[in-house]
C-alpha cells in the first residue's frame, strides 16, 4: 500500500494506492499515518479510495481505528470514491453507515465547510 498526500487548504487528502491489509513490519499503517497528521494540527482529513485494488479485515480495521483517533481529537475524517468492489465490503460490515462516503471529490471537500 502506499499513501500521497495532497493539502487543500486546511483539508489533507490521502490518496491510497494498492492494498490495504496487513502491512509488512516496516511500512507505515494508514492509522499511523492518520494519527501523524492528527498530531501535526490537522482536523480535516480525506482519505481517497479511487485506487485501492483490494481490503481485509486488517484494512477494515485501521479504517475504524482511524475513525475513533480522528473522532477523540474533534477532527473529521471523511472517504471518497470506493471502488464497487471494496463498498460491498463497506456494505458488510455496516462501516457506510459510520463514515461520509462521497463519489466526487469536489462535493466532498465543500462538505467540510
Amino acid at each position: 500500500m502506499g499513501i500521497v498526500r495532497r493539502d487543500l487548504g486546511d483539508i489533507v487528502i490521502l490518496d491510497i494506492k494498492g492494498e490495504l491489509g496487513p502491512n509488512p513490519v516496516d511500512e507505515v499503517t494508514l492509522h499511523q499515518r492518520i494519527k501523524s497528521e492528527l498530531e501535526a494540527g490537522r482536523r480535516r482529513l480525506l482519505i481517497n479510495f479511487a485506487e485501492v485494488s483490494f481490503m481485509d479485515s486488517s484494512g477494515v480495521g485501521q479504517l475504524l481505528a482511524s475513525l475513533v483517533s480522528t473522532q477523540n481529537s474533534g477532527s473529521k475524517l471523511k472517504l471518497e470514491k470506493i471502488p464497487s468492489k471494496i463498498r460491498i465490503l463497506f456494505k458488510i460490515t455496516w462501516m457506510e453507515g459510520l463514515f461520509e462516503i462521497f463519489d466526487d471529490e469536489d462535493v466532498a471537500i465543500r462538505s467540510f465547510a
